[in-house]
């Protein structure tokens, strides 16, 4: 099958915003001939995921279809049958990997909080949650591999979630995927990684009102990328000293100095109208209106 020729049909149906309806008549699809039609048929829903808003739709459809096809034909285990799919997601999935890598991240979750209803309970009986952290991890180490560090890349690291305490539903990442991170931060990603690290307190546009909307905190998982605050600190210095006339990182550590005085006083952020920065550096941090 000509998997390239499926791509530019599919890219096209979303260009020409048909892609609900193309989904609508995918879910009509219940039987497949054999394994090559099976697999033409993921391969049309990895496109629709990676290019469409529908992405949704299509991973409900991607997951309920994989467990229907495993239980029709029931001719391999669970193990030999999730390496069979997903050896053939991974070698087929198009970058940059998010909505799909996204979508996997809830069947995490779905596992960890033990909540497999609806659709998603069908793939999360088929394998378990470390065998889709491996996945997840597995994009995200071929995306850092052929580009240099993107926005992108710290999102599928946010995808790579390990576990979730239930009580105070903080997130712990792979540390093998924070490992893939830092080491690209290191070897020259550090300004780029910098440029996206201030992030507004509050997401939420109604909340948009001074003083709270310049109320600012660090990229949430810069401890969990460095191990922990300390090593974040000795890479601060370290560019400092590397790069001295970088304002950029000047303005990172002022803002960092001032976040750990302010969290010995119980208070996880900082005005930023305390400090004089400039916006162009910080790609997320808001504008004194």
């Amino acid at each position: 099958m000509d998997y390239n020729e499926i791509s530019k049909k599919i890219k096209k149906v979303v260009h020409d915003k048909e892609d609900y309806a193309f989904i609508d008549s995918l879910e009509l699809i219940r039987d497949f001939k054999n394994d090559e039609h099976f697999l033409e048929y993921v391969h049309t829903l990895l496109i629709i995921i990676e290019e469409s808003s529908a992405f949704e739709n299509a991973g409900t459809l991607l997951w309920k279809h994989i467990y229907r096809y495993h239980t029709s034909r029931g001719n391999k285990t669970n193990d030999a049958y999730s390496n069979f799919i997903f050896d053939f997601i991974k070698d087929h999935a198009p970058a940059p990997y998010i909505n799909l890598t996204s979508l996997i991240s809830r069947l995490i979750t779905t596992i960890i909080y033990d909540t497999h209803q609806n659709q998603s309970r069908h793939i999360t009986e088929l394998t378990s949650k470390q065998f889709l952290i491996h996945i997840n991890e597995f994009f995200l180490a071929r995306f850092v591999k052929q580009n240099d560090l993107k926005e992108e890349t710290i999102s599928l690291l946010y995808h790579c979630i390990e576990n979730i305490d239930i009580n105070t539903r903080r997130i712990r990442l792979s540390p093998s995927a924070c490992t893939i991170v830092r080491e690209q931060i290191i070897q020259g990603g550090g300004e780029s990684y910098l440029r996206f690290f201030l992030r507004p307190y509050f997401s939420a546009m109604s909340s948009y009102w001074l003083p709270d909307a310049m109320y600012h905190v660090p990229e949430p998982f810069y401890e969990q990328i460095f191990v922990n605050a300390e090593r974040f600190r000795g890479f601060l210095e370290q560019q400092m000293n590397l790069f001295p006339n970088n304002e950029l990182f000047k303005e990172i550590s002022k803002f960092m100095n001032i976040f750990w005085s302010n969290r010995q006083r119980g208070i996880e952020y900082v005005d930023i109208t305390q400090l004089k920065l400039h916006k162009p550096l910080h790609l997320h941090m808001r504008e004194l209106k």
